[in-house]
């Protein structure tokens, strides 16, 4: 109850809000559950502290905005640069605001190339101060809620998007008798083609490779999880028997048809 209190920061209805989501599911509520809420206190203060340092006048109160938070000056500059259309409504404040952010990009890139990590102070002036004093034209807009940088969301697909291919190349490069290299490049992107028109083969590669969801999800272009995804392997459950015990012999052995070599 102490941290629901201290969490609500004196909101009755995020507390009875808190207690609800913390007790759902649950027939008792201990003092790990409440992790969570720590975790959205977090957000909620990126974005006080944010709010805090677009509304700076001042270099420092723009400097002390962002000190406490637990961000390294390298995410915290993706969160600036997502808030900044939010925040600057005129095209001149823009561009002063996103060559401020791009001095900072500098010493960043400054600090990871020399090991020198005092160089984040001025990176941090010149995102913070350099941004928020910025503003010079118009008046602030009401910005109700800052959006997660769409930089890590992209950086994420990508890595999600390796991990497919390497995994895909690890399954099915000895099947087509070629290196890894040489079938991410030569055979894969075929694949991917005859996967998505012909069900029927791409069966045949989860059978044979023993595919899991991700590999059939990155041939379809889908997400795992999503119906063509659960169609496919509802089929390949149904061709080893698993989904109909009564027909387990009829289906044993798989039924005959081409081999990956044919394709």
């Amino acid at each position: 109850l102490e941290a629901i209190a201290d969490n609500a920061g004196g909101d009755l209805r995020a507390a009875v809000n808190d207690i609800q989501m913390l007790v759902e599911g649950r027939s008792e509520v201990v003092s790990e559950n409440t992790t969570v809420l720590a975790e959205r206190n977090q957000n909620r203060e990126l974005a006080e502290s944010l709010r805090t340092m677009f509304g700076a006048t001042t270099v420092k109160a723009a400097q002390d905005a962002t000190l406490d938070l637990d961000k390294l000056p390298d995410e915290l500059e993706k969160w600036i640069e997502e808030s900044i259309p939010s925040e600057m409504t005129d095209s001149r404040d823009l561009a002063d605001a996103f060559d401020a952010l791009s001095r900072a990009n500098v010493y960043l890139k400054r600090t990871r190339t020399l090991q020198h990590y005092g160089m984040w102070s001025y990176a941090r002036t010149m995102m913070t101060a350099g941004v928020a004093l910025s503003r010079r034209h118009g008046r602030r807009p009401h910005v109700s809620e800052y959006r997660f940088p769409s930089s890590f969301i992209v950086m994420s697909r990508a890595k999600g998007t390796t991990a497919a291919k390497d995994s895909l190349r690890t399954k099915l490069s000895p099947q087509f008798h070629t290196s890894g290299k040489r079938f991410k490049e030569d055979v894969l992107p075929s694949l991917v083609m005859l996967a998505r028109r012909d069900r029927d083969i791409l069966v045949k590669l989860v059978l044979d490779a023993e595919l899991d969801d991700g590999d059939v999800a990155y041939l379809l272009g889908s997400e795992p999880g999503s119906s063509g995804v659960e169609a496919v392997m509802a089929k390949v459950r149904v061709v080893k028997g698993e989904d109909e015990p009564g027909k387990a012999v009829k289906a044993k052995g798989r039924p005959k048809g081409r081999s990956l070599g044919d394709f």
